[in-house]
């Protein structure tokens, strides 16, 4: 199973130029983490998936530090993401800086994790 985040907005200060560590540049964040749903499916209870506030604060606080490139933002996202979720599979993160180069309107980075080697899940039928 997979969740998703699209466009996840986060306010930073982020760059190698002077007049990039001026002034914070949003940032849009867009995740896809693969994970074993099989417990959450059965016990329909939230500790048995991936609370998506618990994303939202890793973003939130990754956003927080002080990284000159988005490549190193995006690693340490997804370090903190496997760190705190271990139920992680998989994890790919795309992170979109706008109006750095003039005849771009943004320009971005995607990072994917290797997957884990895990059993396929069940087939449910009602």
């Amino acid at each position: 199973m997979q969740i998703i985040f699209k466009d996840f907005k986060v306010s930073t200060i982020i760059g190698v130029y002077k007049e990039e560590r001026l002034k914070k540049t949003e940032l849009s964040i867009s995740l896809k983490i693969d994970f074993n749903a099989t417990n959450a499916i059965k016990s329909d209870k939230l500790q048995d998936t991936i609370d998506y506030d618990k994303i939202a604060e890793i973003l939130n606080l990754s956003a927080k530090s002080n990284f000159n490139l988005i490549e190193s933002l995006a690693q340490n996202i997804i370090n903190n993401l496997k760190t705190n979720l271990p139920q992680t599979q998989q994890i790919e993160i795309e992170i979109i800086k706008p109006n750095i180069v003039p005849q771009a309107k943004s320009i971005s980075i995607k990072l994917t994790t290797p997957p884990v080697n895990t059993a396929p899940l069940p087939s449910y039928r009602t």
